[in-house]
């Protein structure tokens, strides 16, 4: 039997998509209402999805060398607290 969607099977995998769209363009900090205009005009729409992404890389990049510093500290630290003994 082939794999049928119903028809609020497939209402719930749009409006999913959907939601899906609006939290990577919120997070591309491009206006979701705005949408329909900005992809009419290609090369506008080009800019803001380059941009965004390259924004998004950055902070991506930012976020991981913090963690990373972060986490050297912490090492760092338990390291130089421990105490060896050495027999």
């Amino acid at each position: 039997m082939a794999n049928c969607l119903t028809p609020n099977d497939t209402h719930a995998v749009s409006e999913k998509v959907q939601n899906q769209l609006r939290v990577n363009l919120k997070t591309c900090n491009i206006d979701y209402t705005k949408l329909e205009a900005l992809a009419a005009d290609r090369s506008q729409w080009r800019r803001a999805c380059y941009s965004a992404v390259e924004q998004f890389k950055q902070q991506r990049i930012d976020t991981v060398k913090t963690r990373r510093a972060t986490r050297k500290v912490r090492t760092f630290i338990n390291s130089s607290t421990s105490t060896s003994y050495i027999m």
